[in-house]
């Protein structure tokens, strides 16, 4: 079964409310799924991965690329609302990321699907970022 994660970087305009909200739909629609998020701050009732890096803002997401890490999950951003089933989703093999809102009819077909998948695993991406950022600091 996929693994859901988020990321909660504290400080921001979220808060764990919003990742326990978010847990809560995932768990309403797809049942049994693992969730996950990375954070640096305690989350009641989710399992939480600590953040290992102090990147700011939505930089924090790359930690989802650690190499040591499953590349079978599906990333949903905080201020994402899971009205249906996500079974579809989470038949696709390894990671799912939300790139874009999701509408389905006439927008989805001009502007392709907003799920992008990463085929053949996320190897190198968390130690190039980690590298690209260190050098613009």
């Amino acid at each position: 079964m996929k693994t859901v994660a988020c990321v909660l970087r504290s400080g921001g305009d979220f808060e764990p409310g919003d990742v326990v909200r978010l847990f809560n739909q995932v768990s309403e629609h797809l049942p049994g799924a693992k969730f996950r998020c990375f954070s640096d701050v305690a989350v009641q009732g989710v399992e939480v991965i600590p953040l290992r890096h102090g990147w700011p803002r939505w930089w924090a997401k790359m930690e989802l690329f650690l190499p040591e890490l499953p590349d079978d999950w599906l990333f949903f951003d905080l201020d994402t609302s899971i009205v249906d089933s996500l079974a579809d989703m989470a038949e696709v093999e390894g990671p799912v990321i939300m790139r874009e809102r999701y509408w389905p009819g006439p927008f989805t077909r001009r502007h392709g699907d907003p799920a992008i998948n990463q085929s053949g695993g996320v190897g190198g991406v968390h130690s190039r970022t980690r590298r690209s950022h260190a050098a613009v600091r």
